[in-house]
């Protein structure tokens, strides 16, 4: 992989960051990519975008894929894998998606049935990233968490997240109270 100054950075591989009794964060293997497609082009990427949010895993893997994309005013945001990346590539419509220069990695947060019991975690995640100058993107579903950083910020992020997140769920709690008593002191 190569940096954007020509230098080649090795990329780091997946697997569990923290995984306690009640949580776990993993980072996920696959980079990705974040780009937008604007409105003029949904009708001609129909099929493309079908086929990334539907498309079968590749030969010999398991599950999906990531796939991702959120409508907005100017049209919509994507966040792909390879494979869904693939999908535009093979329908010749890739110049219809403009991709961000940086390449991405996700971090799966799982707090499963206690998400309801530890709000404000992404609240915190993203200002122990940012303390720590990382750019993050956040995506949400029903039961898991995902932070989005930079392939080059890889190292430091899982090194954030394994300082400030190595205790339980009442640890967690307990931390995020102590940031906010911080925060509001200033």
């Amino acid at each position: 992989m190569a940096a954007s100054d020509g230098a080649t950075l090795e990329r780091a591989p997946g697997g569990d960051i923290v995984t306690t009794s009640l949580f776990n964060v993993t980072l996920l293997e696959e980079s990705l990519w974040v780009g937008s497609l604007g409105h003029d082009g949904l009708r001609a990427c129909a099929w493309p975008l079908l086929k990334a949010m539907l498309g079968s895993p590749r030969d010999g893997e398991e599950g999906t894929g990531f796939f991702s994309f959120t409508h907005e005013e100017d049209g919509l945001t994507l966040i792909m894998d390879d494979r869904s990346r693939a999908a535009f590539e093979e329908s010749g419509l890739i110049e219809r998606v403009t991709c961000a220069p940086d390449r991405w990695r996700a971090l799966e947060i799982h707090l499963g049935s206690l998400a309801y019991e530890v709000p404000g975690l992404v609240c915190y995640l993203s200002t122990i990233m940012a303390e720590s100058r990382i750019s993050i993107l956040n995506l949400s579903t029903c039961d898991r968490d995902f932070v989005l950083v930079r392939e080059c910020d890889v190292a430091l992020a899982t090194g954030v997240v394994q300082k400030r997140l190595r205790s339980d769920v009442a640890g967690l709690k307990q931390a995020m109270e102590q940031h906010q008593r911080q925060r509001d002191s200033r």
